[in-house]
């Protein structure tokens, strides 16, 4: 069972057990978990009684990382658009939120080596130095 058929089978079965609308119990539902992420945002774990403890993958943290400072070195590449910038926007604050939930202690630890080319964090926490992994396969190619 998928998470969106998980969530219809839980409205479903709570509708009908409190005698409540499928709407009512869909939005309790959705107010929980907004606050479990917003939660989230705060803590690396949250306890829900009766479901159990949600945390942070760090593994998944990491590679989410790593994709967004490859999709952000690209689009630094690209003219800087009103659309491309927003982008940046978008990607930065989510690189931020992201390297504050990991365990490590240093950011530079969390990022692969790109091609030999040392690479540290900028003030603005990107990558500064080295291309990507996906370019060095499209520059391969050529």
């Amino acid at each position: 069972m998928d998470s969106r058929q998980f969530k219809l089978h839980l409205i479903d079965k709570t509708a009908t057990e409190l005698q409540q609308s499928d709407a009512t119990v869909n939005s309790v539902i959705n107010w929980m978990f907004r606050d479990v992420t917003k939660a989230l945002k705060i803590y690396k774990e949250v306890e829900l009684s009766g479901f159990g403890m949600l945390k942070l993958s760090q593994a998944k943290l990491k590679k989410r990382i790593i994709r967004l400072e490859e999709i952000k070195q690209r689009l630094s590449l690209h003219p800087q658009t009103e659309d491309v910038l927003i982008k940046l926007e978008g990607i930065e604050k989510s690189l931020q939120y992201f390297y504050s939930k990991t365990n490590e202690t240093k950011q530079e630890n969390i990022l692969p080596d790109l091609g030999g080319i040392p690479q540290s964090i900028n003030s603005s926490g990107g990558i500064a130095g080295g291309d990507s992994q996906s370019d060095r396969r499209e520059a391969s190619h050529m």
